[in-house]
């Protein structure tokens, strides 16, 4: 069963997707670099889940209480989270969508990666 493609695939496309909006919007420079870099941050927990799956051979040969890289990409997904609600709470007018998505997407990865850590 397939699922890494709607747990890190989708996140993954949406922050794509987020980072040609950024990048098309005519909005000032400052606020793009903000959101560019929120978005960025973001990005690095779903990332990191592609290359668990990638080097699944060598986090298997871990011990079967040894969660550092987990615990590594949950706390990705915290830092995304503070960096995306400090991007919202700082921007506030004229938030789009494609400002929720990052957030949106450290969320999701909170919970998987906090669901993979719990498995203990």
């Amino acid at each position: 069963m397939n699922l890494w493609w709607p747990t890190f695939g989708v996140p993954l496309l949406g922050i794509a997707g987020t980072i040609v909006g950024q990048i098309r919007s005519g909005r000032p420079k400052i606020v793009r670099i903000g959101t560019l870099c929120a978005t960025v941050v973001s990005a690095i927990s779903p990332s990191m889940g592609l290359y668990g799956l990638v080097k699944l051979d060598e986090l298997a040969k871990r011990s079967q209480l040894d969660y550092g890289f987990e615990g590594l990409a949950w706390l990705f997904a915290v830092l995304g989270v503070i960096a995306a609600i400090f991007c919202l709470l700082v921007i506030r007018k004229g938030c789009k969508l494609f400002d929720w998505i990052p957030l949106a997407v450290s969320v999701w990865m909170f919970v998987v990666w906090a669901a993979v850590c719990s498995t203990l």
